[in-house]
């Protein structure tokens, strides 16, 4: 694992628009962003659900992006984008979840480093309050 978070190239960047916020089994995602960094720089791609029919396509599309880059990158997609393919591939009964080598979920960083900055900024408005409360 530590192989792969260290080798840009393996990383996925990956974001869903989709059909509705429940993330049920009528949840689809309908356009799937990925980008990865190669030698000829960062490259896009859109993977775009036209008729639900096409569902398969985009899995298997997926499927092979991330063999070939297994560390994925996403904002809020361990508690979304990711739950909500791993259920799609999961109702297709035909493409394994792919494996994945980490998921790195910038979300996560981004309040961490709030809960970070709010901590500084509280100690440095409320000196003697903290001093005393801890």
């Amino acid at each position: 694992m530590q192989t792969a978070l260290a080798d840009s190239t393996k990383w996925l960047f990956l974001d869903t628009e989709t059909t509705g916020l429940s993330g049920g089994t009528g949840t689809y995602a309908f356009l799937v962003g990925l980008a990865w960094w190669d030698a000829g720089g960062l490259q896009a791609e859109q993977l775009f659900l036209r008729d639900f029919a096409e569902e398969h396509s985009i899995l298997q599309e997926l499927a092979a992006r991330l063999a070939e880059r297994p560390v994925l990158v996403t904002f809020n997609g361990k508690t979304f984008d990711w739950p909500l393919l791993e259920n799609r591939f999961a109702m297709t009964r035909a493409i394994p979840v792919p494996r994945l080598a980490a998921h790195l979920d910038l979300m996560g960083l981004r309040e961490a480093d709030s809960q970070s900055r709010r901590r500084t900024s509280n100690s440095q408005r409320f000196p003697s309050c903290l001093r005393s409360c801890t």
